[in-house]
């Protein structure tokens, strides 16, 4: 007996890409996916791996103002990874 089974490649659903924290506010960003087999998920911060979850929080700093993340999946049936990138900076406190 024969089994088919069809493999699909990870694809990001489309979400919020920016947003604005103060500091000391924890900024949470989110990297909803799908695919199959089930996809795994990798934080990036440059080159670096951060996070293997679907969710990142982190916390912006004066001396880290801006920060740029990228969220990456993959699959068996990808062996390239998908990126999207998120951004989160500070807040302005102008009156």
């Amino acid at each position: 007996m024969y089994q088919l089974v069809v493999l699909v490649p990870p694809t990001i659903v489309p979400g919020e890409e920016q947003q604005t924290a103060y500091v000391e506010e924890a900024v949470r960003l989110s990297c909803e996916h799908d695919g199959f087999p089930q996809p795994t998920v990798m934080w990036m911060k440059g080159e670096e791996k951060v996070n293997t979850q679907n969710r990142l929080k982190y916390f912006l700093s004066p001396t880290a103002p801006s920060q740029s993340t990228a969220c990456r999946t993959r699959t068996p049936a990808n062996t390239l990874a998908t990126l999207v990138t998120k951004q989160a900076s500070l807040a302005s406190l102008q009156n």
